[in-house]
Formats: C-alpha cells, structure tokens, sequence
C-alpha cells in the first residue's frame, strides 16, 4: 500500500501554438526490503487559443488484466 501519493503538473512542452503539461501521480511504498517510487500519467493539461483543457488518461492495462501501478 502506497504510504505517501502526489499529483504533479510537470513543465510544458510547446508544440505549434499550443503548449501542454502532462499531470502524474507520485506514489512511493515502503517495506521492510526497501522503497520503491512510481510516477504514473494521468492527466494533460493543454493551453490552447486562450482556452484551458484538461484530458484524463484511462489507467493503463497489463497483459493480466491489472492496470499499472496496482501492486500484485
């Protein structure tokens, strides 16, 4: 289980005449073996013509039917 989780908007990347900002969460796990930290896509921010919009990324899917980031 995820001890501490943070959503990020990372710096944006102009493309054209737009400019976007990818959105991940941070999630690190602690155990008795280590740490282990994850940042996952979940969103992007898009400046576009005066206009914001946002567009929200289903979770991936593996191959077992887990989406990324659950812990098996």
């Amino acid at each position: 289980m995820p001890f501490a989780a943070e959503y990020v908007t990372l710096a944006g990347k102009a493309v054209g005449g737009i400019q976007i900002h990818p959105v991940v969460e941070i999630r690190v796990w602690a155990g008795r073996a280590g740490a282990m930290a994850e940042a996952a896509p979940v969103a992007l921010v898009v400046h576009a013509r005066g206009q914001i919009l946002t567009f929200l990324m289903n979770p991936l899917k593996t191959s077992n039917d887990t989406r990324a980031g659950d812990v098996v």
